[in-house]
Parts: C-alpha cells; structure tokens; sequence
C-alpha cells in the first residue's frame, strides 16, 4: 500500500522548495531524492495542481497525494 500525504503548510519564516520542505516534514520516512522523484512522476499535488520539485511552498498551501 502506498503511503499518501495530506498535509496544510503552517506559518514559514520565508518560502521554501517543495522537495525540501517535503524532506524535512518526512525525514523520518523518505530521502530528499525519495520525494524529488515522486514530485517528477506529478502524482504530489499543491493546491490540487502537479508539483515540480522547485515549486516554492508558503503558508497555507495544500500538499495532497501518493508517495
């Protein structure tokens, strides 16, 4: 079964790259290059739009999808 995520960015002190914030928010569970390639496949999801890893997150956007 795959993992799914559905998470509400809280307050950052700036904007940071989805890839990053997702490695920190998951350090536990994924690497960085884990998550870089689930973002390629664009099943991961901001704002219910496809993610690149670049992407930039800020408060209040919405992650959703498979990891």
């Amino acid at each position: 079964m795959k993992n799914l995520i559905q998470h509400k960015v809280p307050p950052l002190y700036g904007p940071k790259r989805l890839d990053v914030y997702l490695a920190e928010l998951l350090r536990d569970k994924f690497s960085r290059q884990e998550l870089k390639a689930a973002l390629q496949k664009g099943g991961i999801l901001l704002n219910g739009k496809p993610a690149k890893p670049k992407t930039l997150v800020k408060e209040g956007d919405s992650i959703e999808g498979p990891l």
